[in-house]
């Protein structure tokens, strides 16, 4: 990744409207959670669509965090 590009990244962590989409994302991620928990599968496919889609959104909070670590830290 350029610098460039990861200094925004930072940025974009510090920003309050971040705030607001780590709480969203993490609502979605918890209602997958229930959802999986709560419900019957007859189609595994469902479950791994459940699960594909809370990493991935825990990938974007964690790519985030990373960066702002690492532009923090002078990386």
């Amino acid at each position: 990744m350029r610098a460039e590009d990861a200094e925004k990244i930072a940025r974009l962590a510090m920003h309050e409207g971040w705030e607001v989409l780590v709480r969203e994302i993490k609502v979605w991620q918890d209602s997958h959670v229930r959802q999986l928990a709560n419900s019957s599968f007859e189609n595994l496919q469902a479950v791994g669509r459940l699960q594909g889609e809370i990493t991935a959104l825990q990938r974007v909070l964690d790519f985030v965090q990373r960066r702002a670590e690492r532009i923090e830290k002078g990386d």
